[in-house]
């Protein structure tokens, strides 16, 4: 399993549950840098070794981020939308293609280009 750094990757031949992940059980002296640091990043991964960086998630802290993320991935509006014929025989087979139901196509094209990210061919 590798795990990707900024400038660095570790890796190790040790499987990490998501369990062992969840309760932050990961222990870095099983891996082995591959890719050279630079000094101040030597620093911090030897202070991170050494246990100098603590976590400052609290369970507090981490119910607060959990609610906040479900509150903005809930899809409570509904809305209608005309199209013509053509157009969703197409939003269908392209639905299809992708393995998804085409409302969820569209509701994605249309989040997409409302936050600038859809990209023209």
């Amino acid at each position: 399993m590798q795990a990707k750094k900024n400038k660095a990757s570790l890796t190790s031949s040790k499987n990490i549950s998501k369990k062992d992940i969840a309760k932050n059980k990961i222990n870095f002296n099983d891996y082995e840098l591959v890719d050279k640091l630079d000094d101040e990043e030597q620093l911090i991964w030897n202070e991170f070794q050494q246990g100098n960086y603590k976590s400052i998630m609290t369970a507090e802290l981490k119910n607060e981020y959990a609610e906040i993320f479900s509150n903005s991935n809930k899809r409570d509006q509904s809305s209608n939308l005309r199209l013509t014929m053509n157009d969703k025989l197409l939003a269908k087979a392209k639905a299809r293609e992708e393995g998804v139901p085409y409302q969820v196509l569209l509701s994605s094209i249309i989040h997409k280009w409302l936050h600038g990210k859809l990209k023209e061919a």
